[in-house]
């Protein structure tokens, strides 16, 4: 019997349809958003991985320069001098900005104040990912400029805020999209309701979210792409299921190398559906889905593959390692976990020396929850071949990852390329799995989850806003003042958000409440007054 045919067992999360989402989760979303708001203006502009040359390319596709081939471009002048007016250095350590030091907002340049754009000293690596997220934001931005007044007089800083905000509005739906997974496999809803919260609980995965990148629009595309996966895994062998799937999947293929697992993916849920007895339309819908995503995307990494000679040319080469060098794995692979993991929690830049290493804690508990929701498949009603199809995209990513950095430190003799945002794409199914385990492990205590998670998510994120600010503005008790006035944007953006969230979390505690009294009815209601 196909899987979405049943009927939702009580007490767990519905398994389609927006209409039925709770209050709670859609709290959530917009608490995710307005932490997100918060992040784009707590970092200073150009402190995040690689933006300067994301913004670059973005900007660059805007104004009509095409896509470049790999090597052929260099960062833009124009990006480079910006740098100097915010406080960014290329190379050393940057200091606290403080209020005072800040341009006034009406005298912050243009980009085409900067000078003319010629091509600087630094090499645009980015011309080695496909373009889909550079086009998509070239878009927003020339869509906005050409439609709303005074946008385009918009200083560069507030270019770059503008392009941080789209990049949180493509992560917007990560709590959603947890939920709807956590639904499909039938999760009870405490558990759904938690895995929702999760996304919320790594602070690098914020930042990120809320900075100019192209790894945002990887985790929205693999998130989604989750659900009609699980969806093929659970019966449904659907020509539309079919042309779904292969159509996020060439999306991803699109944005990143890191989505080139996805046609195995694909390939394997069908497999796990034709195992399962689904015959010849398995396989059919399989190949359906499998061809899409190849034509959509995979076009990209078949002509690299006959004009550069490899399926992913280097952005950034890198000298060659020196002579007689040999790697070493004993030294590497404890190496790559510690960074891997440091780098996936929070960024390295704003955590003092000799702080406890509480990433490697972290990593471990979502291991043993992981562990648990397999081990209580039993009791939680879902198989252990659907958690596993969920948490693929952790072992595509963590395959693709480990290669190539190893195959990096190989080469150059020097480990790096080694962050933990390439797993991101993972983050719904490391939730979702996550929050089954945790839902395991409480027992009778498990309508409480929700409430200890988002207690946890709010301690993890103060902490890590904490820390930015102690790291990035200066002095110490003019921290805040030091924000609002290096903000592209005016105070009262940033006063707003903050109100905003204080009136969310007064709104979150009546709709977890309600969302526990449901979960003792014996109905899956609240309890009705006698």
């Amino acid at each position: 019997m196909r899987a979405e045919g049943r009927a939702s067992p009580r007490g767990t999360a519905p398994r389609r349809g927006l209409g039925r989402v709770p209050v709670a989760v859609r709290a959530l979303v917009a608490l995710h958003g307005l932490t997100l708001v918060l992040a784009s203006v707590l970092f200073p502009t150009y402190r995040a991985p690689d933006e300067s040359a994301h913004v670059d390319m973005v900007v660059a596709v805007a104004q009509g320069a095409g896509y470049p081939e790999v090597g052929q471009r260099r960062i833009s002048q124009r990006v480079i001098d910006s740098f100097a007016v915010v406080g960014h250095v290329r190379e050393g350590e940057a200091q606290p900005l403080r209020a005072a030091d800040a341009p006034a907002r009406g005298e912050r340049p243009r980009f085409a104040d900067l000078g003319p754009d010629v091509a600087g000293d630094v090499r645009q690596q980015m011309a080695a990912h496909p373009p889909l997220y550079y086009l998509l934001a070239a878009a927003a931005l020339s869509g906005v400029t050409a439609v709303v007044p005074f946008t385009g007089d918009w200083s560069f800083d507030q270019v770059v805020g503008f392009l941080r905000l789209f990049s949180a509005l493509v992560v917007l739906p990560l709590p959603l999209i947890a939920y709807l997974v956590a639904g499909r496999l039938g999760a009870p809803r405490p558990a759904a309701v938690t895995a929702a919260v999760l996304p919320l609980g790594v602070p690098q995965l914020t930042h990120v979210g809320a900075s100019v990148n192209n790894d945002t629009l990887l985790v929205l595309l693999l998130g989604l792409l989750t659900l009609p996966t699980l969806a093929v895994a659970r019966g449904d062998r659907s020509w539309r299921t079919a042309a779904v799937a292969g159509l996020l999947g060439g999306l991803a293929l699109l944005t990143k190398g890191f989505a080139l697992f996805v046609p195995l993916w694909l390939a394997a849920v069908y497999g796990l559906g034709v195992l399962r007895g689904a015959g010849w339309r398995g396989m059919t819908a399989g190949a359906l889905s499998v061809a899409t995503a190849v034509a959509v995307g995979g076009w990209w990494w078949i002509r690299n593959l006959v004009v550069h000679g490899t399926v992913q040319p280097a952005g950034l080469p890198g000298p060659p390692a020196p002579e007689g060098f040999t790697p070493d794995v004993g030294f590497w692979l404890p190496f790559y976990v510690e960074r891997l993991s440091h780098r996936f929690w929070i960024e390295p830049n704003i955590v003092p020396d000799g702080a406890p290493p509480l990433h490697l804690l972290a990593t471990l508990v979502v291991v043993m929850l992981c562990v648990a929701a397999f081990a209580g498949c039993r009791r939680t009603g879902q198989s252990p071949a659907d958690l596993t199809v969920v948490l693929a995209p952790l072992a595509g990513l963590g395959g693709i990852v480990t290669f190539g950095a190893w195959r990096v430190y190989a080469r150059t003799g020097t480990p790096f390329a080694i962050h933990g945002r390439y797993l991101y794409g993972a983050v719904v199914g490391i939730a979702v799995v996550g929050a089954l385990g945790a839902f395991t492990l409480l027992g009778a205590r498990s309508r409480r989850l929700p409430f200890v998670a988002l207690a946890v998510v709010v301690v993890v994120q103060a902490t890590a806003a904490g820390l930015a600010l102690v790291t990035y503005w200066g002095p110490p008790g003019a921290r805040g003042a030091a924000v609002l006035a290096w903000s592209p944007w005016p105070a009262l953006f940033v006063v707003g958000a903050l109100a905003g969230a204080v009136a969310l979390v007064a709104w979150l505690v009546p709709a977890f409440l309600d969302g526990a009294a449901a979960q003792r009815s014996p109905q899956g209601a609240p309890r009705r007054r006698r």
